[in-house]
């Protein structure tokens, strides 16, 4: 007589259920991974337009600020301050000497320093780094009596390669100016 009790020995419902059970994780998975790449590069771009805006203001205001300095020429109160501001519209001086002394890349930032001479009083340096395929990168400080510098983020300079660095020095109503060209890497 036949045996009709029936075993379910057979693997494959089970194999079944476990192969797709597998294939859910590795779409889940995928799903996740590529939701988190898709976020990170929706992060940069925004990060990436933030620093444009942030660097077009920047620019704008320091074209703003020297339009106001050329049109409003020297405070007649004397003013140290507003004398900083509007003193680079001075004459060219051979009393006052600007020597660049270095210009170094060090831990993402650009730096400039240089040495002042012919003046017992602090003044004000300019520097513009520009070149022909990308709006300059401006900075104004104050100087001491032998020297200035300056620290600026690389990521400020739109292309790498080859840019002029000039510096304009200025005290009261005399200027001296110093140019030379650096590589941005």
């Amino acid at each position: 007589m036949k045996n009709t009790t029936f075993k379910h020995n057979s693997p494959r419902p089970r194999s079944k259920k476990t192969l797709f059970v597998l294939v859910a994780v590795v779409i889940l998975a995928l799903l996740i991974v590529g939701g988190f790449y898709y976020n990170q590069k929706q992060d940069a771009q925004k990060a990436a337009e933030q620093q444009k805006a942030q660097d077009e203001a920047q620019t704008d205001s320091a074209k703003k600020e020297d339009l106001a300095t050329k049109s409003t020429g020297a405070d007649s109160k004397g003013d140290t301050q507003n004398a900083a501001e509007t003193n680079l519209n001075a004459v060219t001086s051979s009393e006052l000497t600007a020597s660049i002394r270095s210009v170094s890349q060090v831990n993402s930032t650009v730096t400039a320093d240089v040495v002042l001479s012919g003046s017992s009083q602090p003044g004000t340096c300019l520097f513009t780094f520009s070149t022909s395929e990308a709006q300059p990168v401006v900075r104004q400080v104050t100087s001491s009596t032998s020297g200035c510098s300056t620290q600026i983020p690389e990521v400020e300079f739109a292309k790498l390669g080859e840019w002029k660095l000039a510096l304009t020095y200025a005290v009261g109503n005399k200027k001296t100016e110093a140019t030379q060209n650096v590589t941005i890497n």
